[in-house]
């Protein structure tokens, strides 16, 4: 690795020392971004949109995962990004392991809408009558908890007067959405 410094006389010695701190930099930079991915991490919104009078329910995962959990789940390999019938495979995945339910434990049934890739995302889409957006009461998630015990899924439900954040993790049922 060269390194070039402009319009400064070095001390004798301080030259290795300088490439070898951003030698190391570098590094770190490298593997924090090759380990940034080492967390295995989905996001979920939820949100009435008032123009659709529907519930949007956005789940994003990254693709990678997607495909990975397909072929350790289910047997079916192959690349997400250009086939369909993958897609439609977690989508149809993550819908049996995505769940509400009321006060009194009723099953609110999102419809599955579709999904699609977009650079290292993966989104599956999900809605809901908008009369049952304040019946929200527990949501559970356990999708890809079992081909990695580690992984959580945050939930974001966006109301009028903000956000509630769950994070549910591997036997995490149901979390009750807190007021």
């Amino acid at each position: 690795m060269a390194a070039w410094c402009a319009g400064r006389r070095r001390a004798p010695g301080r030259s290795t020392t300088r490439v070898g701190g951003l030698l190391a930099l570098l590094l770190l930079t490298l593997s924090v971004s090759t380990s940034a991915h080492q967390l295995q991490a989905a996001l979920t919104t939820i949100e009435l949109n008032p123009r659709s009078e529907l519930v949007e329910i956005v789940h994003r995962f990254y693709a990678h995962d997607a495909e990975h959990a397909l072929a350790e789940v289910a047997g079916i390999e192959g690349d997400i990004r250009t086939d369909p019938a993958l897609l439609e495979a977690f989508g149809r995945y993550v819908a049996r392991h995505f769940s509400l339910t009321d006060a009194e434990g009723n099953a609110l049934e999102p419809e599955l809408v579709g999904a699609e890739v977009e650079g290292d995302f993966l989104w599956v889409y999900q809605q809901l009558p908008a009369g049952d957006f304040g019946r929200i009461a527990r949501i559970g998630h356990d999708s890809l908890q079992e081909v990695w015990p580690q992984q959580e899924n945050r939930v974001n439900l966006r109301r009028d007067d903000g956000v509630r954040t769950l994070i549910l993790r591997n036997r995490d049922n149901r979390v009750a959405v807190p007021d």
